[in-house]
């Protein structure tokens, strides 16, 4: 087993944390993976990994390179979350507390870039923390024919991890099985 993230803080917290048996953990940018062709046999990408990059081109290399790794008959499940029910549900303003901590959520989606883009907002005054994360909508459609070009070949969608069928307007999540072919 291999875990692969850009990140290096959150690569030495997966090192510090991980058990037996502990898989390897490589730092690497998913456009250009460093490893053989046909080197795995399955691949994972969950937690809405994708469609991070500005350029909906990295996007398709994405996906590129992951039917390289992997072997004929490999299998590729990927996550991401369900566009048609996030845009139809979206909070555009929310505060909470979490752990004794004021948190503001401001969001909000840009049907020009096809983004949807997140503000955290952690604390209060000159402590006060500030994430913000921007993540392309990719529809159901969309998002099969982007593995398509890529060679994989979508067998079954889910949507949520329970198991449930896919259901546009109800489901949380988009989760796709797909099968590498045996020419790429």
């Amino acid at each position: 087993m291999t875990g692969l993230d850009l990140s290096a803080p959150l690569l030495r917290r997966a090192r510090a944390r991980r058990a037996a048996p502990a898989p390897s953990l490589v730092r690497a940018d998913m456009r250009r993976l460093p490893f053989a062709r046909g080197a795995f046999g399955a691949v994972v990408n969950f937690f809405t990994s994708f469609g991070y990059f500005d350029e909906p081109a990295d996007d398709v290399r994405v996906l590129s390179e992951v039917a390289r790794l992997l072997a004929p008959g490999g299998a590729f499940l990927s996550d991401v979350f369900n566009a048609t029910r996030v845009l139809s549900t979206l909070v555009s303003r929310e505060e909470k507390t979490v752990a004794d901590e004021r948190v503001a959520i401001r969001r909000s989606y840009d049907p020009a870039t096809r983004r949807l883009e997140k503000e955290i907002t952690m604390g209060t005054g000159p402590a006060a923390r500030t994430f913000r994360e921007r993540v392309r909508v990719y529809l159901r459609e969309e998002f099969e024919a982007l593995h398509r070009d890529a060679r994989l070949t979508v067998t079954a969608a889910w949507g949520d991890f329970d198991g449930s069928p896919f259901d546009a307007r109800r489901s949380p999540r988009l989760i796709l099985l797909a099968v590498a072919g045996s020419e790429r």
